[in-house]
């Protein structure tokens, strides 16, 4: 990764992270060997989190996380938005 598109990503985050703070919405940091920037945000808040991306034109992806239901077969990294119950969000 480039320097430019180092700062570019810490802005990206500073933006997303500076709206969720400001709208009290929880989130965890991942650890230093995970490749997410956020993750376990409810779902309830994706509305508002795709809109901030868009709105500032950010180099994010969002990526669905919850249980396996009993009419789904999955893979582990694979999860419908309609069955998840929280969001991650990556580099993209």
């Amino acid at each position: 990764m480039t320097n430019t598109q180092e700062n570019t990503t810490i802005h990206d985050i500073h933006k997303v992270a500076e709206s969720m703070f400001k709208n009290q919405i929880a989130f965890t940091y991942p650890k230093d060997n995970e490749v997410s920037l956020m993750k376990k945000i409810d779902i309830k808040h994706l509305n508002s989190i795709k809109n901030i991306i868009k709105q500032n034109k950010l180099k994010l992806r969002i990526r669905y996380r919850g249980p396996s239901h009993p009419f789904q077969k999955r893979l582990q990294s694979f999860c419908h938005m309609n069955i998840a119950t929280n969001f991650t969000i990556y580099n993209r």
